[in-house]
This record gives C-alpha cells, sequence and structure tokens, in this order.
C-alpha cells in the first residue's frame, strides 16, 4: 500500500467514525427533508464514505493492514456505541407491542450490528462469513420495510399503543418511541451502506414516509386534552401528600409535571401562602371556567393555581409583545389605590384571569410558552399599588 492510498484509507475510515458518531444528529437534520431529492441525495453522499470502508474492510485478508488499523478500530469502537444503544432500546420494551417490535426488528438490528462490528474489528473471511448470514437473513432493507408495516397497523404500532396507555400523552414516551424508530431507520441505512448500499433508495423512500408520519401522530397528540383531567385529579391530592414542602419547591414540581405534557397549550403555575385579610393582598378576577383555571386554595396548607392558556402559543410575538406593554403600562403611581377599580372597569382583551396579590411568598412558573421566556400574559415584578405590600400585578393571555 503506498502512502497515498494508506492516507486515503485512513480519512474513509476517519469519516466514517464521524458518521457513526453523529448518525442521529444527521438523521434529525436529514429525515425531514426527505420529500426532497437535493436531501435524499445529501444523506446518500453522507453514507458514501461508510459503503467505501465496507469495501476496504472486504480486502482485509487477515486483519486490518497496520499503518491503518488504529483507524479502522476506531471505526468498530463506534459502532460498538450504536450497538450498546441498540441494547438499551431492547431493555426498555414493556408492553406487549413493544415487545413485539423488538423481537421483530431491534433484536435483528442488534444481530446485524453485533456481527458488523465483528466483521470491522477482526476482518477476515470467517468474520465476513458471519456477517453476510446475518445479513442474508436480517436484511436492512427487509427490516425496514417490516418496520413500516408494523408503523402502519394501529393494533402493532408501538408508539401509538404506548400513548394510548396515557390519559395525559406525555412528550417522554413520545419521545422515545420518536427516538427508538428514527434510530433504527438510521442504523439500519448505516448497516446497509457498509454492506454495498444497494437498498438505500427503497429505505429512505420508506424513511420518509414514517417520519411524516410521526409529525402528523405528534400534532394529534398535542390537542389531546386528557392531561388537563389528569392535573385536575392529582393536584390536591400531590398538595395535601407533600404539605411540608416550601412555595418554591411546590411551584418547581407542578411546573416540571406540566413541561412534561406533549401540548398545544402555555401554562402559569404559581404557589403562594393561604392566608391574607383583604384585597389590599389578594384580588382576583378569574374569567375563564375549569377549563382552564385549576384552583387548589387550601390543600397543602396553602394556595396554588394553574392556568392553561389556549391562543398563546398561536397569538404570534408581536401579539404577545403589545399584551406585555399594555400589562407592564400599569406599574405605574398613576394607578396607586385604584389598580382593582381600573382593572374591573377598563378590562384588557383577551384576558383569562387578573391577579393582585403580594406578601405571600409568591411563586410564579411557566411552561411551554414557545415564543419567549415569562409564559403566556405577563407578570410584573412588585410595586407599591397602595395598601401595607407591594404587589404583583398578573395578567394571563386567553
Amino acid at each position: 500500500m503506498t502512502n497515498e492510498e494508506e492516507i486515503k484509507r485512513s480519512e474513509i475510515f476517519k469519516k466514517s467514525s464521524d458518521v457513526a458518531k453523529n448518525l442521529m444528529v444527521n438523521a434529525d437534520t436529514f429525515f425531514p427533508q426527505f420529500n426532497d431529492e437535493k436531501a435524499r441525495q445529501a444523506w446518500k453522499d453522507r453514507l458514501s464514505v461508510v459503503t467505501e470502508a465496507g469495501n476496504v474492510v472486504r480486502g482485509f485478508e487477515n486483519g486490518s493492514e497496520k499503518p491503518i488499523a488504529k483507524n479502522v478500530l476506531e471505526l468498530a469502537e463506534e459502532v460498538e456505541k450504536l450497538y450498546q444503544k441498540t441494547c438499551i432500546n431492547v431493555a426498555n420494551m414493556k408492553l406487549p407491542a413493544e415487545k413485539n417490535f423488538c423481537k421483530k426488528v431491534l433484536s435483528s438490528t442488534y444481530l446485524l450490528t453485533r456481527y458488523m462490528k465483528d466483521f470491522i474489528a477482526h476482518p477476515g473471511q470467517k468474520s465476513q462469513e458471519k456477517f453476510q448470514n446475518v445479513y442474508r437473513t436480517h436484511g436492512p432493507l427487509k427490516l425496514v420495510y417490516l418496520l413500516a408495516s408494523i408503523l402502519e397497523i394501529e393494533a402493532t404500532n408501538p408508539l401509538k399503543i404506548a400513548m394510548a396507555s396515557e390519559n395525559g400523552k406525555t412528550k417522554a414516551t413520545f419521545q422515545m418511541w420518536e427516538g427508538t424508530i428514527k434510530f433504527s431507520l438510521s442504523l439500519l441505512m448505516f448497516i446497509e451502506a457498509f454492506a454495498g448500499g444497494q437498498g438505500l433508495d427503497l429505505m429512505i423512500g420508506k424513511t420518509g414516509k414514517a417520519v411524516k408520519d410521526l409529525a402528523t401522530w405528534k400534532e394529534d397528540y398535542k390537542k389531546n386534552e386528557g392531561y388537563w383531567t389528569e392535573m385536575q385529579t392529582y393536584l390536591p391530592k400531590w398538595l395535601n401528600e407533600n404539605s411540608k414542602l416550601s412555595n418554591k419547591e411546590k411551584a418547581d414540581h407542578i411546573k416540571a409535571k406540566m413541561d412534561s405534557y406533549l401540548t398545544n397549550d402555555a401554562f402559569y403555575i404559581s404557589v403562594f401562602d393561604h392566608y391574607y385579610y383583604n384585597k389590599n393582598q389578594y384580588w382576583d378576577d378569574i374569567r375563564v371556567g375549569n377549563d382552564q383555571f385549576i384552583s387548589c386554595y387550601g390543600p397543602g396548607g396553602g394556595n396554588n393555581f394553574v392556568y392553561r392558556s389556549k391562543l398563546a402559543n398561536k397569538a404570534g410575538l408581536a401579539t404577545m409583545e403589545e399584551f406585555r406593554r399594555k400589562v407592564q403600562s400599569y406599574k405605574s403611581y398613576v394607578y396607586k389605590d385604584k389598580i382593582i377599580d381600573v382593572l374591573s372597569k377598563n378590562p384588557i382583551p383577551n384576558v383569562g384571569f387578573y391577579i393582585v396579590y403580594g406578601g405571600l411568598n409568591e411563586e410564579i412558573r411557566d411552561s411551554n410558552f414557545t415564543l419567549r421566556s415569562d409564559g403566556p400574559g405577563w407578570w410584573t415584578y412588585s410595586f407599591d399599588f397602595g395598601g401595607p405590600h407591594e404587589r404583583k400585578l398578573f395578567i394571563g393571555y386567553l
């Protein structure tokens, strides 16, 4: 092998290792664009170096050639990491549909990855034959078609069955299955590229359809409102069981709970002390019903509410900024001792609630508002609106 050939082969294995290392990052970039011919070709171009690596490995007779052995082993190590990730995915399977997916898709992908790794790490006739035998029995193209058929049938689709088991649809469950499906597809195409890449075009077509379906299902689950019914039952019970926590700890926990749900809605959470004397400490005007406002005044020895805005994430940044400016404009001595009367007589459009409170160790959190930080509305820092305590003005967008 000439010096030029050595450099070229080393580069092939380095680039192949990089493809393996960034397989899911690249998949997340390219998969959603598979309706575009340029994106499909770019993905194939990215995998072409893996095909070159496979050709080089098949050319080794008794182990890798010493000058590039280190680069070959680096590729084997990256494939080992993919293999280990397959093992982790297999271990996560619990429901019958999940176990079926594991048996039919993941277990075969696991075998393919294992024997490909052994072939790369210990090239030669024996390891090549073992890989080829597994490849013939569990071909990546065949597995991608099998995966696609499993997803097309409601009764065998593991993502849909796992999501159906939840009243409140969670991001974690969807992301686990979205990640498992995308990982399986990307890894199978990596293996196919290593084996020669003959089936890549068909695999890319099936992958594009699967990724499009995943996006559709995600949007459908975001419309599900089962989480709200779940929270109406969960919240008072949890507050009573955790009465010793501070307001901050309670607010942080409830925020984490709301963050976990897959939804288009945006939220405000507030926890504050139970005891107050009059409207100079606490005043509210709740303009929505129980379908948007959960109030727990008393459970757990304190007060808490969760508000959901159905429109804030759809309103647009300009609208929400104008709303913020309007709320902030009330933080003025012009409204001292009359802020409540002004809000009562001159309501702001598209308001879900008004609250003016202070001296109650208030904690405010927001969740799932995608346009900016600070949540679906606005709240001011404590200000002298009159009365014995400085108070916050807190207003939620409808």
